[in-house]
């Protein structure tokens, strides 16, 4: 077992790694420690993917014990979606904004493309609905599923996917517990146990998390 805070070399330098989610099991950080020489620490923040381990059982009760235990935190207790996403140590990054647009909010094809084209990165949240933040964060504070492999990309956390549902269809939350909440990206939406693709839209215009 080890534990953090501890330092992992990147090409040209290294970074800190400060997860306190779960306890590490030493293969998983020889792995993270063996392929993050191959990229410098910028090159690894904007890698579209990051180094994949696997969780055991335990560590995977832990981390949703940590979910359950941030979200009675950031709710004062209520688990209330509203409370959540009020709370300034809750966040969704662009890749988030991006994919709530494409894949959740009612909205032509025609008006996405037009948004995604046309609108800056950090505005892009102007065009998530609070119905939709809302829905994204009770189907989160509801999830008690947590993916089997964690992610890591040179932040001093990893992220986690977290599946949940989302009116008739069910999500995948990437999350990090860096200060609080933030969600990285929804990664696909499952629906009558159809897996719905990568869309081109988000994809090839804007796709730069």
């Amino acid at each position: 077992m080890i534990t953090v805070p501890l330092r992992i070399n990147v090409r040209r330098g290294s970074v800190l790694l400060e997860e306190d989610s779960m306890v590490f099991e030493t293969d998983q950080i020889t792995k993270i420690r063996r392929k993050a020489r191959t990229k410098t620490k910028f090159g690894w923040l904007g890698s579209k993917t990051g180094v994949k381990i696997d969780l055991t059982k335990t560590q995977m009760n832990d981390v949703l014990a940590v979910k359950n235990a941030v979200v009675y935190y950031l709710t004062g207790g209520s688990g209330d979606p509203a409370a959540m996403v009020a709370n300034r140590d809750v966040g969704f990054g662009i890749h988030a904004n991006i994919r709530m647009i494409e894949r959740l909010e009612a909205l032509t094809q025609e008006e996405k493309e037009d948004i995604l084209i046309n609108t800056p990165n950090e505005d892009l949240y102007l065009f998530v609905s609070p119905a939709t933040m809302l829905d994204v964060a009770e189907s989160f504070i509801k999830s008690n599923e947590v993916e089997s492999k964690a992610e890591w990309k040179a932040f001093p956390y990893l992220t986690y996917t977290f599946r949940g549902k989302y009116k008739d269809k069910t999500i995948s939350m990437a999350v990090t517990f860096e200060n609080g909440v933030f969600f990285v990206t929804l990664i696909d939406i499952i629906n009558h146990n159809y897996l719905v693709g990568e869309t081109e839209t988000g994809r090839n215009l804007k796709d730069n998390f």
